[in-house]
């Protein structure tokens, strides 16, 4: 039987916020959770919150959704002109809504090849051959800076060994989950990122590609020591770079 392959990214962005959304005597706080469903190219498909409020009774909620749903009781949700009211007795409760044309922080880009020749991601299911995976990451510009230059972005490409062999990505952090390789590349906030994974695979198939994104708090002290791990990670390059002239002169 015909392998799928697994494309699908998931965009998780994780915001969270303390402003009053309750009628009721006591304030409630809310969290709440951005996912991004992407097709095996990038492209956005669907977006839609995870909202999470506090402290039950009459609540009063916010956004642009053209549906929402309840992912804790039976508790009806009444959506008008933006605005979702709700009555429960639950003290944590979820909601989800799906966004009408929302805009991601970040643009990715994927491009695959299969013995040096471009292949679309429906035509990798089952194949054997030299693969190589090319992400690129950058800054929308179309959405709003914030997310883009306050948020660090995770990205992890999990490969099963029993179809891959020979896997390669540069500057990545390697770990076994599961018994697949994970390979996991960390972007700093307000930077973009060009990844590229190459492995020997037969019958392929892959699990989806995941990027979060996480809201860092850098003081002054931190960013320096940011700034000058910058600076080291491109010196000990240069060394590299400079041993392998060295050792092919």
């Amino acid at each position: 039987m015909k392998k799928v392959i697994s494309l699908v990214l998931a965009i998780v962005l994780l915001m969270f916020s303390q402003a009053a959304f309750a009628q009721s005597a006591q304030p409630s706080s809310k969290e709440e959770a951005v996912y991004g469903l992407l097709s095996a190219e990038g492209k956005p498909e669907s977006v839609y919150v995870v909202n999470m409020l506090t402290g039950g009774g009459d609540l009063t909620d916010y956004g642009d959704y053209t549906a929402v749903e309840n992912l804790t009781d039976a508790s009806p949700l009444t959506q008008t002109d933006g605005k979702v009211t709700l009555q429960t007795s639950a003290k944590r409760f979820y909601y989800q809504g799906t966004l009408a044309n929302a805009q991601l922080p970040w643009t990715v880009k994927i491009a695959y090849t299969l013995d040096g020749q471009p292949v679309s991601a429906e035509d990798l299911a089952g194949k054997s051959g030299s693969l190589t995976l090319r992400l690129t990451v950058a800054q929308n510009p179309d959405a709003k800076a914030t997310f883009f230059l306050n948020d660090a972005l995770q990205i992890t490409v999990t490969l099963d060994p029993a179809l891959c062999d020979d896997i390669q990505a540069d500057q990545a952090t390697v770990a076994e989950a599961a018994g697949k390789k994970q390979l996991s590349f960390t972007v700093l906030p307000g930077q973009g990122a060009d990844v590229t994974v190459s492995a020997a695979v037969h019958d392929f198939a892959m699990d989806s590609i995941t990027l979060a994104g996480v809201r860092m708090n850098l003081d002054a002290q931190s960013a320096a020591i940011t700034k000058l791990t910058a600076q080291l990670t491109d010196a000990v390059a240069s060394l590299d770079d400079g041993a392998g002239q060295l050792q092919t002169g």
